[in-house]
């Protein structure tokens, strides 16, 4: 009898146990959603979004990457040639920059056919040329018609970083100038108005600075910049393959003996001829002292 009537009481003592304990697991949940209600940051309104603004804008620009992966790269390029046809191989450049959609950016020509004395000069031409950059590559090799190409050099620099990089900041500032005229809008002291034109001029000022420079660099990236360099040469000399063979040294080193005898030879009739017009005047003086010297001898002579 004591069991029946001690075992209800004992059960009601555990369920008001297992209430107790549910009901401050509960108040604790509870707690925190409370407090995070009352402590809840708000955003601030105003000139202090631009942070806001920047990681929006970049991430969208993150978005924009992953569809257009396309890197931005600045071509350049420098080539210098010699050739006997100056002024076709000077023609022919201008027209084929024209024909592939680029231009001349400027050009410096010097030297002249006949100088003072009426020999030949050799002139030198100077190409600053913009080349769309996807036909760069088939412009140079179009040079090797043309002339000797003595030199040829391409270079690029990656600028996709930047180049995103600024894309992104001038998309934040976008977004900053819209909620600062919205604010405007809003504005009903004579300060705050103020205030805010302060910040939208910094803010265009900043803006049309992103857009020159992404302008400048879509430009340099659309159009590679090749400098040519052009030489008039009288003659273009082929390349000799040089000798391995000892039959073969021996040839060459007399075929060089022989030229090189032959351009002293050259030399020495060219000086010869430029010493007759002196001779014409020289050697009768000469004669005519000679003659003078004898004949004063022989007078001493008979004394």
């Amino acid at each position: 009898m004591r069991l029946k009537k001690i075992l209800p009481i004992f059960l009601v003592m555990i369920l008001a146990i297992i209430l107790a304990i549910s009901g401050c697991g509960a108040a604790k949940k509870e707690m925190p959603k409370s407090e995070a209600k009352q402590q809840a940051p708000t955003e601030p309104v105003g000139f202090n979004n631009n942070q806001a603004d920047m990681d929006s804008a970049q991430k969208e620009m993150e978005g924009n990457t992953a569809i257009d992966s396309g890197r931005k790269i600045i071509s350049s390029a420098y080539l210098i040639m010699e050739t006997n046809n100056f002024d076709e191989v000077t023609t022919a450049i201008i027209n084929q920059t024209n024909s592939v959609g680029g231009y001349i950016e400027s050009s410096d020509i010097s030297g002249r056919r006949l100088n003072n004395q009426g020999t030949v000069q050799n002139r030198r031409a100077f190409f600053k040329l913009r080349i769309p950059e996807a036909r760069l590559t088939g412009f140079l090799l179009d040079f090797n018609n043309l002339g000797n190409v003595i030199n040829s050099q391409t270079r690029g620099e990656d600028i996709t970083s930047q180049y995103f990089d600024t894309e992104a900041r001038l998309k934040s500032l976008h977004i900053h100038e819209e909620r600062l005229l919205e604010i405007l809008k809003k504005a009903a002291k004579i300060e705050d108005v103020i205030s805010l034109e302060k910040e939208l001029s910094n803010i265009r000022y900043q803006i049309e600075n992103f857009t020159g420079t992404l302008k400048k660099w879509d430009n340099l990236v659309n159009f590679a910049t090749l400098d040519v360099e052009v030489m008039e040469v009288q003659e273009i000399l082929e390349a000799q393959q040089a000798p391995v063979l000892l039959q073969d040294k021996m040839a060459s080193g007399f075929t060089n003996s022989v030229k090189l005898l032959t351009e002293l030879s050259k030399g020495f009739l060219i000086i010869i001829v430029s010493l007759l017009p002196f001779a014409v005047i020289f050697v009768p003086l000469g004669l005519v002292g000679l003659y003078a010297y004898r004949r004063y001898n022989k007078e001493n002579m008979k004394q």
